[in-house]
């Protein structure tokens, strides 16, 4: 979806519809972004439970998402929400 003229994935609260808009930020290849506008790629605050060289993060690009663990040493937006 497109909020405010950027390019992004809403995630809603089942809960009580409350939302947060991710930017599709990109992420950091080396010394470059790369596909900043066209996906995004969100760490989450739980690294893998037998090493610590990939979290468990969200993925998005145009048509689908997924949840898994990415590698912590590619360079992946963070969402600091407050509770």
């Amino acid at each position: 979806m497109t909020m405010n003229g950027v390019s992004g994935y809403k995630v809603t609260s089942k809960r009580n519809s409350n939302y947060i808009f991710l930017p599709a930020a990109g992420w950091r290849c080396v010394w470059s972004l790369d596909s900043r506008g066209s996906l995004g790629i969100y760490w989450s605050g739980s690294p893998y439970e037998i090493g610590s060289s990939h979290a468990f993060g969200l993925y998005f690009g145009s048509y689908r998402h997924y949840r898994g663990w990415y590698g912590r040493y590619y360079g992946q937006s963070v969402r600091p929400v407050a509770e």
